[in-house]
């Protein structure tokens, strides 16, 4: 494999990585948003809210992703991909 193979295959997986961390980043932010109107509409207990939280965190936590609260705020404004 010669360094313009290489390249392209580093070029790739840096690709794929970004967009993983995107697809992550877009299903914490969206299941936050869904964990926040199921306790608003009374649909969750504070206890399942509470696991639910800490589930995120988690989730947050292992695929170190870093959200400000107007991305958390603003859910609405962000596009599903074409996964979902």
């Amino acid at each position: 494999m010669g360094w313009g193979s290489i390249a392209i295959n580093t070029i790739l997986k840096s690709n794929i990585t970004m967009s993983r961390d995107k697809d992550n980043k877009d299903k914490f932010i969206r299941s936050f948003q869904a964990r926040r109107i199921l306790r608003l509409a009374g649909f969750i207990t504070d206890a399942e809210n509470d696991k639910i939280l800490s589930r995120l965190t988690k989730f947050q936590d292992k695929h170190q992703i870093t959200v400000t609260e107007d991305e958390l705020n603003n859910v609405t404004d962000r596009k599903p991909n074409n996964n979902d």
